[in-house]
């Protein structure tokens, strides 16, 4: 999910940097639509690439699984992206 993949990126920077790569990272999932989702996360990997190489491959292998949801129609990506518990998406 989102938020572990997170966790998991912020274990790779110094934490000074991590506010940088964390903000980064969040506006993939601000975009407006799914062309505009993977061209930013294709302008993350190559800001990670320039600091932290090891970051922007570990992204870089991840964004199919990452950005699945971009795949079904916007109105639904809140409800189908990856960023909670499954429990948590139940009544």
């Amino acid at each position: 999910c989102r938020t572990h993949f997170s966790k998991n990126l912020s274990s790779m920077v110094p934490k000074t940097q991590w506010p940088t790569v964390s903000a980064m990272f969040h506006t993939i999932f601000q975009q407006p639509d799914s062309q505009a989702v993977w061209k930013q996360a294709h302008d993350v990997v190559e800001f990670c690439q320039q600091k932290f190489p090891h970051v922007a491959d570990y992204l870089e292998e991840s964004l199919d699984d990452l950005l699945a949801f971009t795949n079904t129609p916007k109105a639904v990506w809140t409800k189908v992206w990856s960023n909670n518990p499954p429990s948590a998406a139940q009544p």
